[in-house]
């Protein structure tokens, strides 16, 4: 089990929270802030020590994702995409909602309060605690559900403080007054009051009927796919697999499930975890064969059509415009000089003892045809070709010169 990065940080800033309050005591802030880094240190040495690298490793990557440097899909959602979530599916755990929210907010006054010296300074440990956990949570990118444990319980402490301040302070007449200042009628009350909303919820999440869906594509694929087929899958799928599995967090493109002879693909999604777009298009090369749904999530489970992934892998290059238009090995088009399309000039294959640039001919008039340039006209082409871009008009007069040549010659 790697070390838990969270906790160690988590409770550094509650000591330096507390500190900031008290502006005090020094010494024991400091003592206490010791004996956390020597817990800490010793319980990763030992670790070490008992696995080894494997501990080493377990411990980086989790440090990495709780840094944002590597993805933990489904940990590392943003606040919106937390609000979402909670809007759409976990409404019905509003009693856990409401101590967050109205936890966060008491929290955040009373420490300010105490910071400025505006309220009694009293359980500063408490609410140093619960707006360290608050900060700490919306400051790491890995938000593991079970780390709310960690700032849950000194909100719900708060709220009973408040409740507690809230009843003492207020007159209340003859027995109704005894009643309500005693504190454990108001715990009980409280007690009583969490415990009903909280058994909404969870007969509100339960009685929907939502299979395990999970559970329910680790049988269908024990039952259906072959123990020698190799599926790609997550991790908390794949242990209870009978068929070899992979893990499509270290298998995530066409190009690798080629590579390792992948046959199948049990593709898990939710609200906050969608299929990863590095996978390409699935539907392509992956045939459906079952889905599972449950309360959140999805299980879709296909095989793998090995043409169609080839296909998708590696697929075919599209050529060029100008890779078209002179394939290789060919000459260049010289009757687009200029980028436009000359009905004056077209090429002609090269004569014995001409190259191509010399085979140059004009195609009006029959008897330019009959005469190839000699070996001084390359250089003629080249000025041609530079001076038709903003004279298109010139080509005409100067390709003809070689023409008017030759006929002195052959007059003489």
């Amino acid at each position: 089990m790697p070390w838990r990065g969270q906790i160690g940080g988590f409770l550094v800033l509650v000591i330096l929270l507390n500190l900031l309050l008290e502006r005090k005591h020094w010494l024991g802030h400091a003592v206490l802030g010791a004996g956390l880094v020597l817990v800490v240190a010793s319980y990763a040495i030992g670790m070490h020590l008992a696995f080894g690298t494997l501990f080493d490793s377990a411990t980086l990557d989790q440090v990495h994702r709780t840094l944002g440097q590597k993805a933990a899909p489904g940990l590392n959602d943003s606040v919106l995409v937390a609000l979402q979530a909670t809007w759409s599916l976990y409404w019905m755990f509003f009693v856990t909602i409401v101590v967050l929210m109205a936890g966060a907010v008491l929290t955040l006054i009373w420490y300010v309060q105490l910071l400025f010296r505006r309220r009694k300074m009293s359980n500063t440990v408490l609410v140093s605690w619960a707006l360290g956990g608050g900060l700490f949570a919306l400051g790491i990118s890995l938000k593991s559900p079970h780390y709310m444990i960690l700032w849950i319980v000194p909100l719900y402490l708060m709220l009973v403080l408040a409740g507690e301040d809230m009843f003492r302070h207020r007159q209340y007449r003859g027995r109704l007054a005894d009643f309500f200042r005693r504190k454990q009628v108001l715990g009980l009350l409280l007690c009583l009051l969490l415990l009903a909303g909280d058994s909404f919820g969870v007969r509100a999440r339960f009685s929907t009927g939502a299979a395990d869906a999970l559970r329910q594509a680790d049988a269908y694929i024990n039952a259906t796919i072959p123990s020698t087929a190799v599926v790609l899958t997550q991790n908390y799928i794949g242990v209870d697999l009978n068929p070899q599995f992979l893990d499509i967090t270290l298998i995530a493109t066409p190009q690798q499930i080629l590579q390792h002879g992948v046959t199948y693909m049990a593709l898990y999604w939710s609200t906050t975890q969608p299929i990863s777009p590095t996978l390409g298009p699935v539907g392509r090369y992956c045939l459906l064969m079952k889905e599972f749904s449950g309360f959140k999530d999805h299980v879709e489970v296909c095989k793998i059509d090995l043409v169609a992934l080839a296909a998708v892998a590696h697929p075919p290059e599209k050529p060029t415009r100008n890779h078209l238009r002179n394939p290789p090995g060919t000459p260049p088009d010289l009757s687009t000089i200029g980028g436009r399309r000359h009905k004056d000039i077209s090429i002609l294959p090269p004569a014995s003892g001409h190259s191509r640039l010399s085979s140059l001919r004009v195609a009006k008039g029959a008897f330019s045809s009959q005469v190839p340039y000699d070996q001084g006209h390359p250089f003629l082409v080249s000025f041609l070709m530079l001076s038709t871009k903003k004279y298109p008009s010139i080509i005409f007069v100067l390709s003809r010169l070689p023409m008017f040549a030759t006929l002195g010659k052959l007059s003489l």
